[in-house]
């Protein structure tokens, strides 16, 4: 039987909306410039187009003004290379049309007027779909990912297309292609990945929100490191037609936002049974928000403590602050382990290379079917030639060891977690961002930083379960502390409540300065 999902009618507002958040923004004053603008959440300008403070068609235009200002201007020592292609006179036709509705008191949906960024292995029709590799730069998918239809359908405006590693393969921001995508809270420092341009973007102001792609936390990686929010949930709940597979076992569509209700109202966009993938089929029915959340404190939650050890302890000692202050709201806490971590990081690490290095070679043939794959990886950067020939060693009895030690001993390990805890919480990153000088040295070591920086996110790809990354202020060199919450599976809309529910208790969005300031 196909699952039932949430469903938001294009026109009219998410029931995100129609809360008390929106009856307290009807007071929001329109700020006096044009970066104020840019640095509000995205429920915030659709509430300021909704009350004709400000129309669509201004939103788009003041955010392509910035991104000429800050991303077009080659000479531009502040440019973080967020996009490969941008989408600008689309996006204020698209503008214009909002506009004429709203003229009429119609709107389209809950994201009416909000410009989103996407992640370039999303297709959008008519949109370069690079994947972040020089060897697709000219391919035009002719159809809309479902996520797409859905944001569109729900009044969202797309600005373009966000640069990314190479094919995904990577978590650093590390693309000499399109270039390395800058950190806006420093820009001598890696703004993590592989969503690396959706999260730069929406830290710079550069648009409302972005989408990007999570299989091992390549959406909550970049936004801890940027200071947002990043979402990947349950896989099945958002479909994946139309995005490019790279781990097809973990692949999730995720969002990144300044704020956690921004997050919830895109997720309850794309969310949508879709034929064209199975998965969503596993999706079960009621899913729909705990509405008693706010007025139920009796969550307990997990505190994953065997993996800290090794962690930067500036890392830990602020995710053990935002610990007690879990504690200090009257939240029970409870210490839990994982058993047998290195075992879990070893066959997350298999997955991922064969999976990739398997995916990419379909997505050559697809697109270049004229091309011996083997030529064509040497059209490809180091480090990625470098990974390839890791998979290339790994056998298929070992691949298939893997993939049944996670379906089997990993299920255990989750139902035996969530027997006792609602929620577990654990740093997003267990090391700051690098520098982005000598960047392609490190990563093609896998030298312990950077695999302590990236492993936190990965487990809940590896277990299959809905996480999201929340600020919690800003450390060394003025970059930013995620804090991570993983979810039971199928719950998301309950994590996205606390996740809501925490917002300003250990943290909010802090806009970079002076960086981005134009």
């Amino acid at each position: 039987m196909a699952a039932t999902f949430i469903h938001i009618p294009e026109s009219t507002a998410s029931s995100s909306l129609n809360n008390k958040s929106e009856i307290k923004n009807k007071k929001l004053v329109r700020p006096k410039t044009n970066n104020d603008i840019c640095f509000l959440s995205l429920h915030e300008q659709v509430q300021l187009i909704r009350t004709k403070k400000m129309s669509s068609l201004e939103l788009t235009t003041i955010y392509f003004q910035r991104i000429k200002t800050l991303e077009t201007d080659a000479a531009s020592d502040r440019k973080l290379n967020c996009f490969i292609t941008l989408n600008e006179e689309n996006a204020l036709s698209k503008a214009r049309e909002l506009d004429a509705l709203a003229a009429q008191n119609k709107w389209q949906g809950p994201l009416h007027g909000a410009l989103i960024s996407i992640k370039d292995d999303i297709e959008v029709a008519g949109m370069p779909m690079t994947a972040g590799s020089k060897l697709l730069q000219n391919w035009k998918p002719t159809k809309d990912a479902f996520c797409i239809t859905r944001l569109k359908n729900n009044g969202a405006v797309i600005s373009g297309k966000t640069n990314l590693e190479e094919f995904t393969f990577g978590a650093l921001g590390e693309n000499l292609f399109y270039g390395n995508i800058k950190n806006p809270f420093n820009l001598k420092y890696s703004s993590g990945g592989s969503s690396s341009g959706s999260a730069a973007s929406v830290a710079a102001g550069l648009c409302s929100a972005s989408i990007g792609s999570d299989a091992a936390g390549s959406v909550r990686i970049p936004s801890a490191a940027c200071g947002l929010y990043g979402f990947k949930p349950t896989l099945g709940m958002i479909s994946r037609n139309g995005l490019t597979p790279f781990i097809p076992t973990k692949d999730a569509i995720g969002c990144i936002a300044r704020s956690a209700l921004d997050i919830k109202i895109l997720f309850q966009s794309m969310c949508g049974y879709d034929i064209n993938d199975p998965l969503t089929y596993l999706v079960p029915k009621n899913i729909n928000s705990n509405s008693d959340f706010l007025i139920k404190k009796n969550f307990k939650i997990g505190c994953l403590t065997n993996i800290l050890k090794p962690m930067n302890t500036e890392l830990v000692s602020a995710f053990n602050k935002s610990v007690q202050t879990l504690k200090s709201l009257n939240l029970a806490i409870e210490d839990v382990d994982i058993p047998n971590v290195k075992q879990i990081y070893t066959v997350g690490k298999t997955i991922n290379l064969v999976e990739e290095r398997t995916s990419i070679e379909l997505l050559i043939n697809k697109v270049h079917p004229e091309l011996e794959f083997e030529k064509a990886i040497k059209e490809m950067q180091v480090q990625i030639q470098n990974r390839l020939g890791l998979a290339d060693k790994i056998s298929a009895s070992t691949y298939c060891s893997a993939v049944i030690y996670k379906k089997n001993e990993i299920n255990k390990i989750v139902q035996s977690l969530f027997q006792k805890v609602d929620f577990i919480v654990l740093p997003t990153l267990g090391e700051f961002p690098p520098l982005l000088e000598g960047l392609g040295l490190k990563s093609n070591k896998f030298s312990l930083e950077l695999e302590l920086f990236k492993f936190p996110s990965e487990l809940a790809g590896l277990l299959g379960l809905p996480a999201i990354t929340v600020p919690q202020g800003i450390g060394t060199d003025g970059l930013p502390i995620g804090f991570q919450i993983i979810g039971r599976p199928f719950k998301d809309n309950q994590l996205l409540d606390f996740a809501i529910f925490l917002e300003k208790k250990i943290g909010e969005y802090q806009r970079p300065q002076p960086t981005m300031n134009s």
